[in-house]
């Protein structure tokens, strides 16, 4: 859409108008003006992309292709708890992927990431994830050796220790 637009609308206040019959729309403009106050009025309707004319056919089709690919991200998926680095965790099998592959864990190893999953962000204590796992309270040895083994296939930063508290891991 251009920024200019003919009658008493501009064309960020019709992209505000859009986007709020539409949240997820991505908005595109083609215009000439490049001043300060017009980028500014782009970037508060939440512009994806601003284009300059005069532009070229394959700079409108690439950033056309971008807007659509990110729309395809940022679908939710039902059954994954989306973690950092390229991991997630699928609720329906319970288990840990990264660019969707497999890692290949034990069952407790499983289960001991997907009650960190389910509570992503947010410490869980020794005691649950003990619970979680095994049903009762086991020795801190036992949870470190089972995370020692964890950690030996995925990326070092995916699990966090909080001292004497528990363990964290991280979503996007």
């Amino acid at each position: 859409m251009d920024i200019m637009l003919k009658g008493k609308m501009s064309g960020t206040e019709a992209a505000i108008q859009i986007l709020r019959d539409s949240p997820n729309c991505k908005i595109i403009y083609l215009t000439a003006y490049s001043n300060k106050e017009m980028i500014e009025s782009a970037y508060e309707s939440r512009a994806y992309a601003y284009l300059l004319k005069p532009y070229r056919e394959k700079e409108i089709l690439t950033t056309v292709q971008l807007a659509l690919l990110q729309k395809e991200q940022d679908k939710p998926r039902p059954n994954r708890i989306q973690l950092i680095n390229g991991y997630y965790f699928n609720i329906k099998k319970y288990c840990l992927y990264k660019d969707n592959r497999e890692v290949p864990l034990s069952k407790n190893g499983h289960k001991f990431i997907g009650i960190l999953a389910k509570n992503r962000d947010c410490t869980v204590s020794h005691e649950q994830i003990c619970y979680h796992i095994w049903n009762r309270e086991r020795s801190c040895n036992t949870l470190r050796a089972l995370v020692y083994r964890i950690r030996e296939k995925i990326d070092a930063h995916l699990i966090d220790n909080v001292k004497g508290i528990g363990y964290i891991i991280y979503s996007i």
